[in-house]
């Protein structure tokens, strides 16, 4: 919790007391952020300032956008380095 509030700050963020307090009294941490927060969620956090709503909502996409392409690999294909003996073939 403590190193998102960290991170925000560093993201230009600027996040006060009472709403870091509503960060520590809702348990939101890294975790929370990466299953999602509804829009209302969001603007509890920071009431009255729809900057930083804005902000915290494109910091959250950043670091969500990652993205894995996984490719089907034969796994005898390259497994073996220099020449085969007929003792490794066995």
């Amino acid at each position: 919790m403590e190193e998102l509030l960290k991170k925000l700050m560093e993201e230009g963020i600027d996040v006060s007391d009472d709403e870091a307090q509503r960060f520590r009294d809702n348990d939101v941490d890294g975790e929370t952020v990466d299953c999602g927060l509804t829009e209302t969620m969001v603007a509890y956090l920071f009431d009255k300032s729809f900057k930083k709503q804005l902000k915290f909502r494109d910091f959250t996409n950043r670091y969500k956008d990652v993205i894995i392409t996984l490719q089907p690999v034969d796994p005898f294909e390259g497994t073996v380095e220099g020449p085969v003996s007929q003792a490794n073939q066995r």
